[in-house]
């Protein structure tokens, strides 16, 4: 469904409950009440609740415990804004709970720190020209945020709040500071003939390509046995397993006996606002907004409803 620069409210009766679908927003237009939304649970069920209460599960699942209020709140206002252009976007009124759909949403780990930061900004979403952002966010950005284009494989123009800023992340722990994991030649040939559609043989070299001022390449040279290719390095990430393989922020990918070494720092694709830096600066004092304002270029922070 196309956005529009107007606020549209159609209020759907789902199961005897009131289901606000978002069709749109405008800065100047706040909503009449909090939306209620439909969460698709790991279960295999599902769950009408109202917005606030999905936004505390995903800050619960999204960041890990005792961090700093100010953190969990920017969080907050992100898993708002992502929920509410994801419903929007799709024309439904339906979110999975799953973060390799949408978002992480781990209600049972929501503690009364947690709850506050949510209430503080409460109603709170990000905005660039009267339109929800693609709040974007990952766990450690290696350094330095990049593009949606090299993070994600993004192929419509980058969106102008996306913008590549230092990131100070490296309070995360060593096995995300740095990290090495080694695949098999059978899973980098079964990624690679899954992202390309290419069988390119034993594999002898994977060379990183076009690097950019991040340090992150948009594809990865496979040379083989039986020929080479190029694939993007964000998809081949994604198929050989985005938990295993932390980022594309690599040091140096190394062939050994049994396939390869990769070796790198950071942990996600990289763009908008990194966890662990937004830690960092929780603890040095900034709010939640000043941490938003600084890894999203332009944007503005609405309270769309009481």
């Amino acid at each position: 469904m196309k956005k529009t620069a107007l606020l549209l409210l159609v209020v759907l009766l789902f199961s005897g409950c009131n289901i606000v679908r978002i069709a749109g927003m405008a800065d100047s237009f706040p909503l009449d009440e909090e939306p209620r939304i439909i969460v698709d649970l790991p279960d295999g069920g599902e769950e009408s609740m109202l917005l606030e209460e999905y936004v505390a599960g995903v800050v619960a699942g999204e960041m890990k415990p005792d961090w700093h209020p100010n953190a969990y709140a920017a969080q907050a206002i992100i898993a708002r804004t992502f929920a509410l252009a994801y419903l929007e976007e799709n024309d439904t009124d339906t979110i999975s709970g799953d973060f390799a759909e949408a978002q992480a949403f781990k209600p049972e780990q929501v503690t009364p720190v947690i709850r506050d930061a949510v209430a503080r900004t409460r109603g709170q979403v990000v905005s660039y020209n009267g339109e929800y952002i693609s709040a974007w966010f990952h766990s450690h950005a290696g350094g330095r945020t990049t593009s949606a284009q090299v993070g994600l494989d993004y192929q419509d123009d980058e969106p102008p709040y996306v913008q590549s800023v230092s990131s100070p992340d490296f309070i995360a722990p060593d096995n995300v500071n740095n990290w090495q994991v080694s695949f098999t030649q059978e899973e980098i040939m079964e990624a690679v003939k899954s992202v390309s559609g290419d069988a390119v043989g034993t594999v002898e070299r994977i060379v990183p390509v076009n690097i950019n001022v991040c340090g992150r390449p948009e594809q990865l040279r496979i040379e083989g046995s039986a020929g080479s290719t190029v694939v993007s390095a964000p998809n081949f990430r994604n198929e050989i397993g985005s938990e295993e393989l932390k980022s594309t922020m690599f040091a140096e990918i190394a062939r050994q006996d049994e396939g390869f070494i990769f070796t790198g720092t950071g942990f996600g694709h990289g763009v908008g606002l990194s966890q662990w830096g937004a830690l960092a600066m929780a603890r040095r004092g900034n709010t939640p907004q000043d941490i938003i304002r600084y890894y999203y270029r332009g944007i503005r922070i609405t309270r769309l409803y009481d």
